[in-house]
């Protein structure tokens, strides 16, 4: 009897091994994408003389259902992630870094640098933003990669107010995959830069 039991015991047990090994399945590996450092801004020469003042900037937050596995749209009220294609890094810190290269670029400050580098007051004028649709959108089509950033230019002192705005970019894909996703948010960001670059460009002056 005790046989019996233990034979029946060591079969389940061999059953229940063979069945989590089943329910496993094989292994699938993550797709990480970066945007490349090179998103310079290419806005034309300001029609002012380049400022002589510093431009600081802060990190962009980002609204909470913003996160590193890829976003798909599919209706104007629903989106889905995938869970095999991600971010390398946290979106808005990927684009806090691109406005910070890109404005650097576009010559319009004397100095352009992150805020919290300097003291509270070093810079008349501080840019702050927050990443509000980081997206591939599959309403459109063809199916696009679209960006949306609110922006707001703050005084040194308290309170004070240069400009706000939404700033938006949207680039069609030329096929539905993640890498021409990755390419094409590449192109939407680069526009998104220049566009803010021209914004900016009528408050490089203010308090010389």
């Amino acid at each position: 009897m005790r046989y019996r039991i233990a034979s029946t015991l060591l079969a389940l047990a061999f059953i229940l091994t063979g069945v989590g090994c089943l329910s496993r399945g094989p292994k699938v590996a993550l797709h990480h994408y970066l945007l490349k450092d090179e998103l310079v801004a290419t806005a034309p020469a300001p029609t002012v003389r380049p400022s002589a003042i510093g431009l600081g900037l802060r990190p962009f937050d980002t609204a909470s259902f913003i996160e590193q596995r890829m976003l798909y749209r599919i209706s104007p009220v629903e989106i889905e992630y995938n869970d095999y294609e991600v971010w390398a890094e946290p979106p808005q810190e990927m684009v806090s870094r691109a406005f910070l290269e890109g404005l650097r670029s576009a010559g319009l400050f004397k100095r352009v640098a992150w805020a919290e580098d300097f003291p509270v007051d070093f810079f008349p004028m501080v840019l702050t933003g927050r990443l509000e649709r980081f997206e591939l959108d599959r309403t459109t089509e063809p199916p696009s990669a679209y960006i949306a950033v609110s922006l707001e230019l703050q005084g040194s002192e308290r309170n004070t107010y240069h400009w706000e705005g939404m700033m938006t970019a949207r680039e069609n894909l030329t096929l539905d995959t993640p890498a021409e996703y990755a390419r094409a948010t590449e192109r939407a960001l680069r526009r998104l830069i220049e566009d803010t670059a021209k914004e900016l460009s009528a408050h490089a002056n203010v308090n010389k």
